[in-house]
């Protein structure tokens, strides 16, 4: 089967490359600390509660006029740094951020006509639900189901003053107050790094951790999540779930 990739938004078919995606399908490593005890066999182990980033290489070939398609697409792939947004058309649904590594040496046949070569990408262990990064707006009574085995820290939008809270059942997991927030300003809240921020119209970002409070771990669990909050004036709040597989 042709399989092809698309990575910072642009397809690698655009090239004339298409790829063999067998090794980007598998599992990262779990973090773990080992801890040697004298006098007792066996390490103690200690889990960081996150994963590992992981490398792997795709083996790509270009069927027609290697040599401009070839240096076409190492071109663009050198334009951008850093963890990116990375697609298969074997996991439609999904996506990575992956680092290009770059040092590829390719092998091309007779003629320059047609030839292949070797990508390495280091990638966040995430597997992130595309449909899962439309904002939601939390109405009263509203119930998140998140479809995956692993807790999401969503993006929320908040608008006005007031609380928002994660239920599970009866127990409440996690909690954030926002106040001075003057309406109709959003506050965002980004509960995987612990950050709050304003962007007016120029798209200039202002610091608001000073305006937020994080109570415990707000995270959105397996399964389906009630948030109720309170309103303190008038506002609403928007959430981005976030969800990832690993």
């Amino acid at each position: 089967m042709i399989s092809t990739i698309i990575y910072n938004g642009r397809s690698f078919s655009d090239f004339g490359v298409f790829a063999d995606l067998s090794q980007t399908l598998g599992s990262p490593e779990k973090d773990y600390d080992f801890i040697s005890i004298p006098g007792r066999n066996g390490d103690l182990s200690i889990f960081n509660g996150k994963f590992k980033d992981k490398e792997f290489t795709v083996h790509c070939y270009i069927k027609n006029d290697f040599v401009q398609n070839y240096r076409n697409l190492i071109d663009f792939l050198n334009e951008s740094h850093g963890y990116l947004r990375f697609e298969t058309s074997k996991e439609p649904d999904y996506y990575r951020e992956a680092l290009f590594l770059g040092e590829v040496d390719p092998i091309v046949r007779p003629f320059n006509r047609n030839g292949s070569f070797d990508l390495a990408f280091r990638c966040h262990p995430q597997r992130w639900l595309k449909s899962s990064l439309k904002e939601i707006n939390l109405l009263a009574g509203y119930k998140i189901n998140n479809p995956t085995n692993m807790p999401a820290k969503p993006l929320i939008r908040f608008i006005g003053n007031g609380e928002v809270r994660f239920v599970v059942g009866e127990e409440l997991i996690g909690r954030i107050t926002v106040i001075n927030n003057a309406s109709p300003s959003s506050v965002y809240i980004d509960c995987e790094t612990y950050d709050a921020y304003s962007i007016d119209t120029e798209g200039n970002v202002t610091n608001r951790n000073a305006d937020v409070t994080f109570y415990s771990d707000p995270c959105i669990p397996p399964g389906e999540v009630s948030v109720p909050w309170t309103i303190i004036s008038s506002g609403d709040i928007y959430l981005t779930p976030r969800f990832f597989s690993i």
